[in-house]
């Protein structure tokens, strides 16, 4: 009963990390609407493998493409914050 929570776990985390990659590199935010859906897909094609119940692979796939989403918009933040930090300690050396 454990194992199909763990898989559940562990596709949601590559799915955040995926968009949080997107998110960091500076990806348009175009790319997020592709790489939902094959994340999504990709997901329910997983846990159709396992033979699980339908609604359980609809729960895993929303949860996959949230977890793109949310990776993409900490991709963002984390890139915005890095390049604030890097424009304010480089301008102070000027200073």
């Amino acid at each position: 009963m454990a194992g199909k929570y763990v898989m559940v776990l562990e596709l949601v985390i590559i799915s955040f990390v995926m968009g949080a990659t997107f998110g960091g590199v500076g990806f348009k935010v175009m790319i997020v609407v592709p790489a939902t859906l094959i994340a999504m897909l990709l997901a329910a094609m997983a846990r159709v493998a396992h033979a699980e119940h339908f609604w359980f692979i609809i729960m895993t796939m929303i949860l996959v493409g949230a977890a793109v989403q949310i990776g993409y918009l900490t991709g963002l933040l984390i890139r915005a914050g890095i390049t604030s930090i890097r424009r304010h300690w480089f301008t102070s050396l000027l200073l």
